[in-house]
């Protein structure tokens, strides 16, 4: 008994194991808090954050969609505290899809600024002739 209670001692005295330990709770409280507060807007309105695009390919609310989204969160906060080997799989998915999102975003937006440019030299052009 002796030698099992000084194992658990040393395990969790090792660094790598104290890494996994504030993961893991990172992991679990992040989406707890992202995941309730779609529900509560505490924090921010996530509503706002829907992409138009993907606003106008739903076919329910962007306000329903974003419910779902924080429902997905809270279980995926959950399967990292209760079953940590699936729950980071699933967390890391996840984010990826965001990371996916915020590009394609970002892309769009950088489009819709390059149309513009043309527009914003012939202004100066203009300013300058008068």
């Amino acid at each position: 008994m002796a030698a099992s209670n000084a194992s658990v001692g040393v395990r969790t005295q090792s660094p790598s194991y104290q890494a996994y330990q504030i993961l893991q709770l990172a992991f679990v409280v992040a989406p707890l808090i992202a995941g309730a507060d779609k529900f509560f807007h505490f924090l921010v309105n996530w509503d706002q954050y829907l992409s138009p695009l993907v606003t106008r390919m739903l076919p329910i609310s962007g306000h329903t969609f974003m419910l779902g989204v924080g429902l997905i969160e809270i279980v995926a906060g959950l399967l990292v505290a209760f079953m940590p080997a699936i729950g980071g799989l699933v967390v890391g998915a996840w984010l990826c899809g965001i990371i996916r999102q915020s590009a394609i975003d970002s892309w769009l937006l950088r489009c819709r600024a390059s149309r513009s440019r043309p527009g914003a030299g012939r202004l100066r052009a203009l300013a300058a002739s008068h």
